[in-house]
């Protein structure tokens, strides 16, 4: 049986996309577009998942105040938060609240897939790796031919999942060689160029920086997205 993920965003976008991510991946998505709806069906034990994700703002009950409820009634269920907002004291909430983890938007779709199997044990004991499910194979080993638009539906989404704050991105990580403020991107000590926007989340030593921040020399782990035949950052976590 696939482990059911309760997951919950009042963007419709966002909820269809991560639902369908977590599919091709294995896992058994029931979608909310309301904190109230998906407490409401737990509360009233219609839906018992293993895991739920959930986006820290949404109006009326909150992310964190979800976590809060499930907390309460169902200690051993995992909640993870996502949020497009790098709001330290949110998470730091979340994460006293109980949060299982926090994940900055865009979702970094294979992280969140490891997260998700190991919270639900099932890493290694599904026996299926990254980009494949469960059903890609039919009776005998043979291939049906609807697993495997499931499986062509997987590589594409290996490969290409960048819309609505979900992606696959690619991570690398070193030392920075150079900063251009001014071009907004900096360059690694293995060649890499990345490209910084208004939507790269940069982490200095733990908190929320700039990119006038960043040091020639400085530790780097990115993760970045192949935009128009650039690598765009998505997150910039720089350590000492």
């Amino acid at each position: 049986m696939k482990p059911k993920v309760l997951v919950v965003d009042d963007d419709a976008e966002n909820c269809r996309a991560l639902s369908e991510l977590l599919a091709v991946e294995g896992f058994d998505p029931l979608a909310f577009e309301s904190a109230e709806a998906a407490w409401s069906a737990m509360a009233r034990e219609e839906v018992l998942p293993v895991v739920v994700v959930a986006d820290v703002r949404m109006p009326g009950l909150d992310g964190v105040a979800l976590l809060q409820r499930i907390k309460g009634q169902f200690p051993a269920i995992p909640v993870v938060l996502v949020s497009a907002f790098p709001d330290e004291q949110v998470w730091s909430e979340g994460l006293r609240a109980g949060a299982a983890d926090v994940f900055p938007k865009p979702i970094h779709g294979a992280s969140l897939v490891r997260a998700l199997r190991g919270m639900v044990g099932g890493g290694q004991a599904h026996g299926f790796p990254l980009g494949e499910n469960l059903d890609s194979q039919g009776a005998g080993g043979r291939n049906t031919e609807e697993s495997q638009m499931k499986k062509i539906v997987a590589l594409v989404l290996a490969a290409t999942f960048v819309c609505v704050g979900v992606a696959l991105a690619a991570e690398t990580e070193g030392m920075i060689q150079s900063v251009d403020a001014a071009g907004m991107q900096i360059v690694l000590s293995d060649g890499t160029t990345l490209v910084c926007d208004d939507s790269t989340n940069i982490m200095v030593e733990g908190k929320e920086g700039k990119l006038e921040d960043l040091k020639e020399g400085a530790k780097v782990k990115a993760s970045y997205e192949e935009k128009d035949g650039k690598n765009v950052a998505a997150t910039l976590e720089v350590g000492e």
